[in-house]
């Protein structure tokens, strides 16, 4: 009896010093997953060198959380249920195969794709809102918006602007150099409705000036144009979008002229 009783006391102390050490398999695919998770959503807020080795990241980990998976359940298979480790396994497996799968897709060729396009959307933005806020100053002194045929030269002179503030770095990259990459609404007044367009992306030129026929989408990828409205925010305009944009005071010719464009 009591060679019984200490067979089952040792046996007992077995499994309690196996549970107390953990599956380790099971944990490492649970971090490898968390791992996995953590750089998928990073890249879209990083700039474009550390994105990449985020990337690169993804496809070494995202395997090892299926890998340590597969052996966090074979472990607890072979223990008889007496290791734990059971979710951990089965989400490094789960999870992990997804984000494979998706790679195996390819989910990161598209990724890069936007992010190659995201990055000057960001600059782009940031310089039509610079305009803005010269369009601002000088609007402020003398009451009105630049002179469309000299907005570019005037805004340089009287509103401090610089050279670098009229580039869109999407337009830099597809050869287009300049030196302005921005067209003016002559239709837009300080006192016109607060939705009008004022600046938009269009060709390189100087001092352009027009409306929806000289907008593009060219310098990000086909995805969409910054667009500067009257009450000075910017907005990323898709091409499905066009149609609600207001050039004139007038809706129904607004629209008009954005369906020419479409079509």
């Amino acid at each position: 009896m009591n060679c019984l009783g200490e067979n089952t006391s040792k046996k007992e102390k077995d499994v309690q010093r196996r549970k107390a050490k953990g599956n380790i398999a099971a944990e490492w695919s649970f971090i490898f997953v968390l791992v996995s998770i953590i750089l998928n959503l990073l890249p879209p807020l990083l700039p474009p060198r550390f994105s990449m080795v985020c990337l690169t990241g993804l496809r070494i980990v995202a395997p090892l959380a299926v890998i340590f998976g597969i052996i966090g359940i074979y472990k607890i298979k072979k223990s008889k249920g007496e290791l734990g480790g059971v979710v951990p396994s089965l989400c490094g497996i789960i999870i992990g195969t997804a984000v494979v799968t998706w790679i195996a897709t390819g989910g990161i060729e598209e990724m890069k794709s936007r992010m190659i396009c995201y990055s000057p959307r960001m600059v782009c933005g940031t310089n039509i809102s610079g305009l803005g806020r010269a369009m601002l100053i000088y609007s402020n002194e003398y009451g009105k918006y630049p002179t469309p045929d000299k907005w570019c030269d005037l805004l340089m002179e009287h509103a401090d602007a610089t050279e670098k503030t009229f580039l869109c770095y999407g337009a830099v990259q597809n050869g287009d150099e300049g030196p302005c990459h921005y067209a003016i609404n002559p239709h837009c007044q300080p006192n016109s409705n607060p939705e009008m367009v004022l600046l938009f992306e269009a060709n390189g030129s100087w001092n352009k000036f027009g409306g929806v026929e000289l907008l593009t989408f060219v310098n990000h990828k086909g995805y969409g144009c910054n667009v500067l409205f009257n009450d000075g925010r910017v907005e990323f305009v898709s091409p499905a979008e066009v149609v609600e944009l207001r050039w004139t005071d007038e809706r129904g010719e607004r629209i008009e002229e954005a369906n020419s464009v479409e079509e």
